[in-house]
């Protein structure tokens, strides 16, 4: 495989899923120079490692990391998770703006994936979740979703580490029109100040708490924008 190709790993579960994931992963193979990695026993070469640091180490490494929800919470580990809740905490550590997340429409969760499931989709902190019904549909809604992201990610390049991931999602948004962020990356933290129309507003975010909820700190980020509107700036 080309050494620019696009590393892409599905994660889900594999006994009630495996015809999604073969869709999904078939049309992605044919929309460019993509590289399935972790998709299954076989097509990942063996390395001196146990299945879990191998497929969390494929998370956190692949380029995009596309998870596909079902019914099924799947094999628990030894460290109180499913083995796909740890490949998606693995990438979301690594980069939270990496990650496409699909779910089949129809079924009724068990209790353990329902809770996944709602930690996945919540609407600050989690992901805006496709929805589809067959492997055909799951196929045709994936290639987009791909395209999108990749338009996205070439404009901005794959040098960019996590916290470099929040400034550009940060410098994206604004308090009022027209005002952007500067910024300053110290020891522990990120600051950001704003300049509205010669009045200067500030906010920091502590990097620990940044790494541990990236989605909340943007909302974060948004709630202080709406407290200096309402304050008149």
């Amino acid at each position: 495989m080309d050494r620019y190709s696009i590393k892409i790993m599905i994660s889900s579960t594999i006994a009630d899923l495996s015809a999604e994931r073969d869709a999904v992963g078939n049309a992605l193979q044919g929309s460019g120079a993509v590289e399935l990695v972790g998709m299954g026993p076989g097509q990942t070469p063996s390395r001196a490692s146990s299945p879990y640091h191998q497929t969390v180490n494929l998370a956190e490494d692949c380029d995009l990391y596309l998870l596909i929800l079902g019914a099924r919470y799947g094999y628990m580990t030894e460290l109180g998770k499913s083995a796909t809740q740890l490949e998606y905490e693995a990438a979301y550590r690594k980069d939270p703006t990496k990650i496409i997340v699909m779910r089949k429409s129809g079924l009724t969760p068990d209790p353990q994936q329902e809770a996944f499931i709602k930690s996945v989709e919540d609407y600050h902190k989690g992901y805006y979740v496709t929805r589809f019904s067959s492997p055909d549909e799951a196929a045709e809604l994936a290639v987009p979703a791909f395209r999108s992201w990749l338009l996205d990610r070439a404009s901005i390049g794959r040098k960019l580490d996590y916290f470099d991931h929040f400034i550009r999602i940060a410098s994206q948004r604004s308090p009022f029109p027209g005002a952007r962020a500067e910024y300053r990356l110290t020891e522990d933290r990120v600051e950001l100040t704003f300049n509205v129309v010669g009045r200067i507003h500030s906010v920091h975010f502590e990097k620990i708490a940044l790494y541990n909820d990236f989605w909340g700190s943007v909302l974060h980020l948004e709630k202080r924008f709406e407290a200096w509107r309402s304050s008149g700036f």
